[in-house]
């Protein structure tokens, strides 16, 4: 096996180009970094590993998921992939019941291009650290036998799991047992082809109203724009549909919706610091910082970015469910 491995480390997440000649994320590279994440997680004292395995819209999405997934099993761990995920999702599985595996992997690229790809690790504490990467490709990159299982890989669906996990968080931070507290309020989603779509849904299923809402079928090529929040054509679009629409506001997803953002009614683009400082600025004063953060937040989030589930807090907690106190928030 070739030493550059290191070349994929990204922080602490394994990304490159997977499409292409000469692409250097290959099916057999990711089935190597699998099987050495169970490796890992054998070093650890993790006893017949349970692993799980999604994916985002990406073009090499699936056939770098089956590869890993087969590396996994073939290193002696029981395998689950859930298809279509993201990544705030592949941490959730790993502590919801009935699911609960030891780890899982997330094979994404975030925001960047089509043509890349890359493979999120998570454990029951949260995103692996750069010292954790660097001991998986160690192990990825030494003669080591990963060889040892034989258990047939199961195929689950988890994203509805989490699809209602959202919803109920949403009536607890609302404090109603109503089953559409959102209706009156009027929400565009831009889910740039990535992995998000099923949020105008969602948010669908509370009552809001959802019409304008663009891009929410999975294309792994992009065509309309990159699924990145902080990119100038990605937020010009969302800004135009929401004033088409006549929205209350909308909100931007990246490919894996470990990253988002919103714009007002006016198309004004709250981003970055400024959505950091709304999320302040409108949270109850009982609301601590962790309704607004996860085990997540060391790995898969940068600085003034926030998950998706910390966006839906944003306009969906009661300070802000009054559409004019909303809106008012939003322009101060």
């Amino acid at each position: 096996m070739s030493t550059g491995l290191r070349g994929l480390k990204s922080g602490t997440d394994v990304r490159g180009r997977a499409l292409g000649d000469d692409a250097p994320l290959t099916a057999a590279v990711a089935a190597r970094i699998g099987g050495a994440f169970v490796a890992w997680l054998k070093e650890r004292g993790v006893d017949n590993p349970r692993v799980a395995l999604g994916r985002d819209s990406r073009v090499t999405g699936e056939m770098l998921l089956d590869a890993c997934a087969e590396g996994c099993m073939k290193a002696g761990a029981q395998v689950e992939t859930y298809g279509m995920c993201t990544t705030p999702a592949m941490y959730m599985s790993l502590i919801t019941e009935g699911y609960g595996c030891d780890g899982s992997v997330m094979i994404t690229a975030s925001h960047h291009p089509y043509d890349r790809n890359g493979l999120k690790f998570f454990t029951k504490d949260g995103g692996i650290d750069s010292h954790d990467l660097d001991a998986i490709l160690d192990i990825a990159e030494s003669d080591a036998a990963l060889s040892g299982g034989s258990s047939p890989i199961v195929k689950r669906d988890f994203l509805p799991v989490y699809c209602e996990q959202l919803k109920e968080r949403v009536r607890q931070g609302l404090d109603t047992d109503v089953q559409k507290p959102l209706l009156g309020l009027h929400v565009v989603v831009d889910a740039g082809n990535g992995a998000g779509g099923f949020y105008a849904g969602l948010l669908e299923d509370l009552g809001a109203w959802v019409e304008g809402s663009q891009f929410l079928e999975p294309d792994g090529m992009f065509p309309n724009h990159i699924p990145n929040p902080e990119n100038e054509q990605a937020m010009q679009s969302v800004s135009a549909a929401v004033v088409k629409a006549g929205a209350d506001l909308g909100v931007i997803f990246d490919t894996d919706c470990d990253r988002a953002a919103i714009v007002d009614r006016n198309g004004r683009e709250i981003n970055r610091n400024k959505l950091i400082a709304l999320i302040s600025a409108s949270s109850p004063a009982e609301m601590s910082q962790k309704d607004f953060s996860s085990p997540l937040s060391r790995s898969s989030t940068k600085q003034a970015s926030v998950t998706s589930p910390g966006i839906l807090k944003v306009f969906l907690s009661p300070a802000l469910m009054n559409r004019r106190l909303a809106l008012r928030a939003m322009v101060m």
